[in-house]
């Protein structure tokens, strides 16, 4: 108990640091990513689609990963940040599903 109890501050206060610098700053968090690959999106979100399709959970998650590693819009944070959940809860169909969705390009009605 003295152990914890002399330790403790100073854990949390490097605990502290580490949450702050892996803080997004707000600024980042506004500020629109101009130059993103969506080709190299394209290709991860169809490999990551097939992954799921055949439940391969390891398979789907190093892609997921992999692409939560890169600088993303906000949009495209918020479908990878969706389908992790969808993987975490190994809800194979709707991850499928969003990467699915997300490469059909838009319909335009003349």
């Amino acid at each position: 108990m003295a152990v914890i109890m002399s330790e403790t501050p100073a854990f949390l206060e490097s605990l502290c640091t580490v949450v702050e610098k892996n803080k997004p700053k707000e600024d980042d968090e506004k500020a629109e990513v101009v130059d993103w690959d969506k080709a190299y999106l394209g290709q991860k979100l169809a490999e990551l689609q097939t992954a799921c399709t055949a439940y391969d959970k390891k398979t789907a998650k190093a892609i997921s990963v992999e692409l939560k590693q890169k600088t993303w819009p906000h949009e495209v944070k918020e479908l990878l940040n969706t389908i992790s959940e969808y993987l975490l809860h190994s809800d194979f169909e709707e991850a499928a599903k969003l990467a699915k969705d997300f490469l059909q390009p838009p319909v335009v009605l003349s």
